[in-house]
């Protein structure tokens, strides 16, 4: 008996060991099937360096097997401030005497992009997954914030864009870079043309629609160029309120919590104060209610008990 005890026991103990032996080859025969496959893909990714300002950025790369296989695949410019376009999955059967030669054009550099590390990329989708990147450096000038301001006179304390006839309006600007060169014009409402320097103030002597056009220029930045408008009318506006909250405590008409919180919130408050109170009542009753029953139960099951004992 003991004797097919340890038998059994030594079979469990080797069939456990070749259960981990083949665990073990299918994953190592795995990695080396998917390395292998990898490896009999290449992928070649040609790019300059570094693009200016007028160039396309584009790039050429070679895709090579060492067997006849099918490839799906996608190409891809990614930069972090740049157009991006759709992703395209390419499909293509390729034979190990062939080499797939190619040109991606990602986009056009102007003057809205900014410098930056951008990745070229090929990646294998099917049969094996396999992504190839190759970095570039697009180089123009950086663009910096610039911003004007419309004021009602100096310090710039209040800012507008409405003013009164024959009142000062005065004129600055807040810049990412210091000492900008700025070049700046103002439009009367007459179409007249006056070259102004920035900060600076003016009297509002038209009535009318004014326009402000600046350029500004910094070495190393890319040009600003910035409009804005503002009005002088003769008097002030008489602004009449078409509020329809009364303000006299009472939620009635249209007034609501929304356009009249004054009058209306407290209504709802006291309401929401009574629904509350309400539901502790009610609360309270089913309790009481079910104190009672339970008394009652307990009540009977007693004298139920006591007439049994008697009965003995």
């Amino acid at each position: 008996m003991s004797l097919f005890i340890k038998l059994k026991n030594n079979i469990i103990y080797y069939s456990f060991f070749l259960f981990l032996i083949i665990i073990f080859s299918i994953f190592f025969c795995a990695n080396f099937v998917l390395a292998t496959a990898k490896d009999a893909i290449d992928i070649k990714i040609f790019i300059e360096n570094d693009f200016k300002i007028g160039q396309n950025v584009s790039f050429d790369y070679n895709i090579s097997v060492s067997h006849d296989i099918n490839i799906s695949y996608v190409e891809d410019v990614s930069c972090e401030s740049a157009p991006h376009a759709p992703l395209k999955t390419k499909q293509t059967k390729i034979s190990k005497d062939n080499v797939i030669r190619q040109t991606y054009n990602a986009f056009a550099i102007d003057d809205s992009i900014d410098p930056q590390i951008c990745i070229a990329s090929i990646e294998i989708l099917e049969p094996i997954q396999k992504k190839v990147e190759k970095e570039f450096k697009i180089d123009t000038e950086p663009s910096f914030y610039f911003r004007i301001l419309l004021c009602k006179g100096k310090p710039c304390a209040e800012k507008t864009k409405v003013f009164i006839l024959n009142s000062d309006i005065y004129f600055d600007y807040i810049s990412e870079v210091e000492s900008p060169e700025i070049i700046a014009k103002l439009i009367y409402p007459d179409k007249t043309e006056k070259q102004i320097i920035l900060p600076t103030q003016i009297k509002a002597e038209q009535v009318g629609n004014y326009e402000l056009e600046i350029t500004v220029k910094k070495d190393g930045y890319k040009t600003v160029s910035k409009k804005d408008m503002f009005g002088v009318i003769a008097t002030p506006a008489k602004i009449k309120s078409a509020s329809i909250c009364n303000v006299d405590g009472k939620c009635s008409g249209q007034e609501t919590a929304q356009n009249c919180p004054q009058d209306c919130v407290k209504v709802e408050q006291a309401i929401d104060k009574i629904n509350v109170i309400n539901i502790k009542i009610i609360i309270l009753i089913i309790a009481i209610i079910i104190i009672i029953a339970i008394m009652i139960t307990v009540y009977w099951f007693l004298i139920k008990r006591g007439k049994e004992k008697n009965e003995l």
